[in-house]
């Protein structure tokens, strides 16, 4: 029993770190996907605790099985209408986050985490992968108007959910220009959090994106390494605007599509 009172709990899949679920009760109903048949279905659940000071404390959950509800389709034929029908339900599917509202940090992250699961397997998102893209967007921009109102560890949990799900769905120009907005509202979150001299990397499937926090007195012939095997040098800087100072923080970042 926490004495300061107990504020959350969010449930993360400890196999991949998406998140499951979160509530502020002390018994909630989840349910849970598949675990891996490499794995013989096995999973085991994180529960993150956090008190009314926002002090938090992980607990391991003993392992759970669960397995499918149905068995796979061996034939060509039964391969490719199971794999309509699912794009059919992804669709179907995709509809209910469009309507949640976001409220806080943590539907960010829950609503972050369940597009990400309906785009993984992005075989099965042909039809319309703008409708995921724009979603990602929404929910970059709202993290963003929250950054300095959440602590650093709900950015960087918020803000890779967000990633992911934009890769996921990175593919036609459209989203592509999605994906651009989200990322950019991305890094803007996560510079908040950052100290100067201090880097991070975001890192999905199809774009890795570097952070750096600086001052401006250090970026004339600054060389970076935001990713191994990589660098970047920047020229000598003249005229600096007068709006800025040589102690005044600034972010460098270097985007790469995979």
């Amino acid at each position: 029993m926490d004495s300061d009172g107990i504020q959350d709990y969010t449930f993360y899949s400890s196999n991949s770190q998406i998140i499951i679920g979160f509530t502020s009760l002390t018994s909630f109903k989840v349910y849970l996907l598949a675990g891996d048949s490499n794995s013989n279905y096995s999973q085991s659940i994180t529960a993150q605790i956090r008190d009314m000071y926002g002090a938090i404390r992980f607990y391991e959950i003993p392992i759970v099985i669960t397995f499918k509800n149905h068995s796979d389709a061996s034939s060509s034929s039964s391969y490719l209408e199971g794999l309509n029908n699912r794009a059919t339900a992804h669709d179907y599917l995709l509809k209910f986050p469009q309507n949640l509202p976001i409220t806080t940090v943590d539907s960010v992250k829950l609503q972050g985490s369940a597009v990400t699961q309906l785009t993984q397997t992005t075989s099965e998102l042909t039809r319309n992968g703008a409708v995921p893209s724009t979603k990602c967007t929404q929910l970059a921009n709202a993290l963003k108007q929250m950054a300095q109102l959440i602590t650093c560890e709900d950015a960087q949990a918020a803000a890779k959910q967000i990633a992911q799900c934009t890769s996921n769905v990175h593919t036609a120009n459209e989203i592509i220009i999605n994906t651009d907005a989200s990322i950019s509202a991305i890094i803007n979150v996560l510079a908040c959090h950052m100290n100067i001299g201090q880097k991070t990397v975001v890192n999905t499937s199809s774009v890795i994106t570097s952070l750096e926090k600086t001052t401006v007195n250090l970026l004339s012939n600054m060389t970076i390494t935001p990713f191994s095997g990589s660098y970047v040098s920047l020229p000598q800087l003249f005229n600096i605007s007068m709006n800025y100072t040589d102690s005044t923080p600034v972010t460098v970042s270097v985007s790469r599509r995979s």
